[in-house]
């Protein structure tokens, strides 16, 4: 099972699409690996072609750049120079 990262606000309109609510706190998704994902989701918005982008949205059943968005809203903005020093 894929894990996502999304505000309490957007639980709803995601389980419409499928997803089913996860209480981070409790199931071993701690804020670190929260922020990877928003990290990871941030990086491939921001430099991957649309043609991966596309492939992983038919993967994770939404656009990395909104589970972006939707990360960000939870854990904090991705800083992209942060990313590129890494």
């Amino acid at each position: 099972m894929t894990q996502i990262v999304v505000p309490r606000r957007a639980i709803g309109a995601m389980e419409m699409k499928g997803f089913e609510e996860f209480d981070c706190t409790r199931g071993g998704f701690p804020p670190a690996q929260q922020a990877k994902f928003r990290d990871e989701m941030c990086q491939i918005a921001a430099d991957q072609p649309e043609a991966m982008q596309r492939q992983l949205e038919h993967v994770l059943g939404e656009r990395p750049a909104v589970l972006c968005a939707m990360a960000e809203i939870v854990v904090g903005e991705w800083d992209a120079r942060e990313a590129q020093s890494k």
